[in-house]
């Protein structure tokens, strides 16, 4: 019967981060014509949130006002409910105190920080839109993702000799085998 065959393994492909000259030119890449100049400033803002803070986008758009301003670390929810505080950089508060000025809608009386065209919560969708939208136009293979971006921040961290307890710690990881896939990538 078939209830006795073996289902397939699946194949735990490797994450594909993006080198960093990469991600520049992503970054730059949202500058679109036809986007209006405060959804550019959001796109940009989230973007180096999710970088340079290795979050997944969910955890980065349930960004709350009460959190802000960022200074130097903020407390993210991830999977499960757990909690994990991660450093931002001045970059990031930057480009996040930007994208508050140019945004139309006020911000201090929304919930949410990052906010879609109808003033609501932002869906994690549109931004993926948006990343497609870049990446195509520099050229970037599909792998190109919001996800992509904490691959990113884990390789980078990896690659500049932070230890993997750390990096365990700042993706919020709750075995060190989800976190070990990083030492496999070659860049």
């Amino acid at each position: 019967s078939i209830s006795r065959l073996d289902s397939p393994k699946k194949d735990k492909r490797l994450p594909r981060p993006i080198a960093i000259n990469e991600i520049k030119k992503l970054f730059s890449a949202f500058e679109n014509k036809k986007e209006k100049k405060w959804i550019i400033s959001r796109n940009q803002a989230l973007f180096l949130f999710l970088y340079t803070c290795g979050l997944r986008i969910s955890e980065a758009i349930d960004l709350k006002t009460n959190a802000l301003p960022l200074n130097t670390s903020v407390l993210v929810e991830g999977k499960g409910k757990k909690e994990r505080m991660v450093p931002v950089l001045n970059v990031t508060n930057q480009a996040i105190e930007n994208y508050q000025k140019e945004c139309p809608y006020p911000i201090s009386s929304s919930v949410y920080v990052f906010l879609g065209t109808r003033g609501d919560k932002m869906s994690p969708r549109s931004f993926q839109r948006a990343m497609e939208r870049a990446r195509n136009s520099v050229g970037l293979p599909a792998t190109t993702t919001p996800h992509s971006l904490r691959h990113s921040y884990a390789t980078h961290l990896l690659n500049a000799g932070t230890d993997l307890r750390s990096i365990q710690t700042l993706l919020g990881h709750s075995a060190l085998s989800s976190t070990q896939i990083y030492t496999q990538i070659e860049q």
